[in-house]
């Protein structure tokens, strides 16, 4: 079992499995941060079911340079 998983939603999770296609890598620590889907090449995606304001500061912070 990943980081966190044990509070995600079945939706959250089917959603992850989807979108990795199994050749990413899911739930991986990003600083202060756990990223849904990380692929090879360091791209992140991120699977919101829930309120897509908890998302703001999550993106500020990871994409700040």
């Amino acid at each position: 079992m990943g980081i966190e998983t044990y509070k995600e939603t079945n939706l959250h999770r089917q959603l992850k499995e989807l979108y990795s296609g199994g050749n990413e890598y899911t739930e991986i620590k990003c600083g202060n941060w756990v990223c849904d889907i990380i692929n090879k090449d360091g791209e992140i995606t991120e699977i919101q079911t829930r309120n897509l304001s908890a998302l703001e500061r999550k993106v500020r912070d990871l994409t700040r340079t």
